[in-house]
């Protein structure tokens, strides 16, 4: 995950059904990953249009996102909590097991929330991203759902 000192970056193409968003990682580790785990035929395409986005995205646009990661990432680590105290045996701790789950419940609803107004953030910023895309994906494949489309291209 991208630490507090380390700079926010968004790619092109991290996955194959996403058009932009942030590494969460180095982008040579997703390059190796796609290299050793992604099926042989797909890899040269991924590869090309694998790359960091170059131009400013929309202020707001970014700003969404980190609130999103914000919620996410708590989810995630009350979600993580709750699983290891389910294994524990519930009489030793029942308060415990209780607080977690209310504090799950709480977090899903901010965690929804913000992955909508993210989904949202895509719609509202759809023209500037799409035009900062094609100046930089010039002969992309994107079909606004994925990069495995009809649409010619030149692996």
């Amino acid at each position: 995950m991208t630490s507090p000192k380390q700079e926010l970056k968004f790619a092109w193409h991290v996955h194959h059904n996403v058009l932009v968003e942030p590494l969460t990682e180095p982008i040579e580790d997703r390059i190796a990953y796609i290299k050793d785990e992604k099926p042989p035929k797909e890899v040269p395409l991924r590869l090309k249009l694998l790359k960091v986005v170059k131009g400013k995205l929309p202020e707001k646009f970014v700003e969404v996102w980190k609130t999103y990661d914000k919620v996410r990432k708590a989810w995630s680590k009350t979600y993580k909590t709750y699983v290891d105290v389910s294994m524990m045996a519930c009489g030793e701790v029942g308060n415990t097991y209780v607080e977690v789950l209310e504090k799950l419940e709480k977090l899903k609803k901010d965690y929804i929330e913000v992955e909508n107004a993210w989904v949202d953030a895509l719609k509202v910023y759809k023209k500037e991203i799409s035009a900062l895309h094609e100046k930089e994906c010039p002969e992309c494949p994107w079909d606004g759902e994925t990069i495995f489309s009809k649409k010619p291209t030149t692996p």
